[in-house]
């Protein structure tokens, strides 16, 4: 093939899209008397004239509670009261630390997030930062418990 024959194959292709396009927008039955037939065919539903008692007694029936706004509500008290009353007591974690001589304050800190006695290392680091005693950490063994606050921490890992 040439390309004078690739040329008329795809005018070729093109007269043959502009005659199908033509006959589907010209020859088509018009679209509004249609559907203005399919209109008056089509018969209004009638709106369900169900009272609500007889909705909540054929839910019933069907096996589904009905509740009012305030009766759930109640339920959802009662439920978050239950919840609250059977939380579990947080569990005391109770560790020696180690500390080497040689630590520095954030790998105290860091150590004792992973001990889960304090919740955030960067946190104690700050609070070790303005008390001073970043420091004057001594190096030993200490008992601690996840009662403690940073404050008792710091004292006891600084005195």
């Amino acid at each position: 093939m040439n390309r004078k024959s690739i040329q008329i194959f795809a005018f070729g292709w093109f007269a043959a899209a502009c005659c199908l396009a033509a006959v589907y927008f010209i020859w088509q039955p018009q679209s509004s008397d249609r559907a203005k037939e399919d209109f008056e065919e089509t018969p209004v539903p009638q709106e369900n004239s169900m009272e609500e008692k007889e909705m909540i007694a054929s839910l019933e029936s069907s096996g589904y509670t009905v509740l009012s706004a305030d009766e759930l509500a109640e339920l959802q008290e009662e439920k978050d009261s239950r919840t609250e009353e059977q939380k579990p007591p947080e569990t005391k974690v109770k560790t020696i630390l180690h500390i080497e001589e040689g630590m520095a304050s954030g790998d105290v800190a860091s150590h004792l997030q992973s001990l889960e006695i304090i919740e955030s290392a960067d946190s104690f680091q700050e609070q070790l930062q303005e008390s001073g005693a970043a420091t004057s950490i001594q190096s030993g063994e200490y008992e601690l418990n996840s009662t403690m606050t940073p404050a008792e921490i710091i004292d006891l890992i600084s005195s």
